[in-house]
């Protein structure tokens, strides 16, 4: 990428397209596609691992980018598609995976996201379901005091 051109990435399998306006670095720039990386903390909701590296001209690592760049991912026939697949980034400092602003379009079977920064990502649909108090299951009955015979309804 170049600061004047931008650039664009196409991984080979040809599901992830990174695009990159001009003015997205300060610097001719080495973006790298990253297939399998390593990834520790994965919850079971997320799938399809890949990661993004870039490094300047003499070689340092680059963290981010100076405008967002959008990163496409097309799904592959036979993957069930819904709505709800966001694209998530592995964030070191909060040690979690969080959500990035994305928009799925299951016609097109394709996910568009926009970044401002390389790193490790993931594609899921977490699980939504919440279950109240009043859903949990209780066991209600008679406790006994064996001392006093009293007994109340615990």
């Amino acid at each position: 990428m170049t600061p004047g051109e931008g650039g664009v990435l196409v991984s080979a399998d040809g599901r992830v397209q990174v695009e990159a306006r001009p003015g997205a670095v300060s610097q001719r720039t080495l973006l790298r596609y990253l297939p399998q990386p390593q990834v520790e903390e994965t919850p079971a909701w997320l799938a399809m691992h890949f990661g993004l590296a870039a490094q300047d001209e003499q070689g340092a690592a680059v963290t981010a980018f100076e405008s967002l760049v959008s990163l496409t991912y097309r799904f592959p026939p036979g993957v069930a598609l819904t709505e709800t697949i966001r694209l998530y980034r592995w964030e070191d400092a909060a040690e979690t995976w969080q959500a990035l602003d994305s928009e799925m379009d299951v016609v097109g079977r394709q996910l568009t996201a926009w970044l401002d920064g390389p790193g490790l990502f993931g594609l899921g649909a977490p699980a939504s379901l919440s279950y109240g108090a009043q859903h949990l299951p209780t066991v209600h009955g008679f406790v006994t005091d064996e001392w006093s015979g009293n007994s109340n309804l615990g």
